[in-house]
């Protein structure tokens, strides 16, 4: 029964760590994306609020298009991920990207969460943390 509460516990967290990654997401890649955009319109004089529009729906499209694929293959191909392992992949995650976006970095949200994936995938190499997650049979 206890297992059951931290599941649900983690489940929480991963579901408010991924907001972040959100937040990271739209504030970061977007103004990647549409950077170049932005300097071609501020070189004609043109309102810039329409970039910032057109990246944003375009990257809601994207996600909304085929972002379950993407989660599907890295949760289940890639890492087998559990709400513990994702609330910690994504808030390593969000706390990157969302530093970088206040310092003034421009850094792949998707690059920063591979980064957290393989980091999760190394731990699992440790003694200790075979204790707590032993290998499963295929």
């Amino acid at each position: 029964m206890e297992l059951g509460i931290v599941s649900e516990v983690y489940r929480i967290l991963m579901l408010t760590a991924a907001m972040m990654v959100c937040l990271g997401h739209g504030s970061n890649d977007v103004a990647n994306s549409i950077s170049p955009f932005l300097t071609a319109l501020q070189v004609d004089g043109t309102d810039i609020k329409f970039a910032y529009l057109l990246g944003s729906a375009g990257i809601a499209l994207g996600l909304l298009c085929l972002g379950f694929k993407v989660m599907e293959t890295v949760g289940k191909n890639v890492v087998k991920l559990d709400f513990a392992k994702g609330f910690s992949a994504q808030f390593a995650t969000a706390l990157s990207v969302n530093l970088g976006s206040i310092i003034g970095i421009p850094l792949s949200t998707t690059h920063c969460m591979v980064g957290s994936l393989m980091g999760l995938i190394l731990a699992q190499k440790l003694d200790r943390v075979k204790d707590v997650y032993p290998e499963e049979d295929e």
